[in-house]
Order: structure tokens, then sequence, then C-alpha cells
């Protein structure tokens, strides 16, 4: 179960070319962050500035815009001359 777990965390995090991306990984540091922020707002009360919270959406929206950029890029081990 547990290696079935880190293939899928494995997959999400790597590349078109099977790579770890940085950028994966700081987008979904970036969604966790969001997420804990929201959670702490809604069950807690905790406030946060609007302008960290947009931020933080703007960052995660331009690190999910490159990862589809990524996607529909013609680099990958699939193409022919790669």
């Amino acid at each position: 179960m547990w290696k079935k777990i880190k293939d899928v965390l494995t997959s999400m995090i790597s590349d078109v070319d099977g790579d770890i991306s940085s950028k994966r990984i700081i987008t979904f540091l970036f969604a966790f962050a969001v997420l804990t922020t929201w959670a702490g707002n809604l069950f807690w009360g905790l406030q946060i500035s609007q302008f960290i919270y947009d931020g933080l959406l703007n960052i995660n929206g331009i690190g999910l815009g490159t990862i589809i950029a990524e996607k529909f890029s013609s680099r990958g081990t699939n193409t022919p001359n790669g």
C-alpha cells in the first residue's frame, strides 16, 4: 500500500521526462498553504491579510499554468527526437 502511495506522489511531482519537477513541488506546497489558511479561517477564526491570500493564489495559479504548458510542450520521451 505504501509503495502505491509513493508511486502516486512521485508521478504527481514528475515532469514529462520523469524527473522530479521543482515547479510541481512548489505548486503543491502553495496549494497546501492555501488550504491551510482556508481551514484556519473557517474552523479556528484565524485571520490572514487579503494581500497574502491573493499572493498565495497567484503563485498557485502561475505554477499550475506552467505545469499545463509543460504537459503540452514537445519535450518528453515519446518524441522522435527525444
